[in-house]
């Protein structure tokens, strides 16, 4: 989503986000990946029409294929499907973290799976003859 729909979705007051720690967060953006957080389906519903209406002016659409929600909160058990959107029911990975209704699974996808694989890496790495000069760059490198 270019820039300027993104502008006008954080600074319409009409879109409530969702509110984490003080803070509301509407969406978020990542190279050509953007996520929604809007805290009732009006919400969903305006900030897609602001990115429609975008991208009639300019000539854009968003894929259709690709559009994706995930019900957070209150709305977990939903079974509805509104909006043309594809509702997922399971894990979701939004810009390299794992989001889902299970907070072990969340935990384990998203520490302890990479903590495994980091704690695997140096273990190869420390079968080797390394000097501490050659330890503490294979640390810096790869575990921090």
């Amino acid at each position: 989503m270019p820039t300027m729909p993104a502008n006008k979705i954080r600074q319409d007051q009409h879109i409530k986000g969702i509110e984490k720690l003080g803070n509301e967060l509407r969406l978020s953006q990542y190279a050509d990946d953007t996520n929604l957080f809007c805290a009732d389906l009006v919400f969903v519903e305006k900030a897609l029409e602001i990115v429609d209406n975008f991208g009639s002016l300019a000539g854009l659409k968003l894929n259709w294929k690709k559009r994706k929600a995930i019900y957070l909160g209150k709305w977990e058990g939903s079974k509805s499907n509104p909006l043309q959107l594809k509702w997922l029911r399971n894990l979701v990975k939004i810009l390299g973290i794992f989001v889902s209704y299970d907070e072990k699974g969340n935990n384990q996808h998203n520490f302890i799976h990479k903590l495994q694989k980091l704690q695997t890496n140096l273990d190869l790495w420390r079968a080797r003859d390394l000097t501490l000069f050659g330890r503490v760059l294979i640390v810096k490198s790869l575990a921090l």
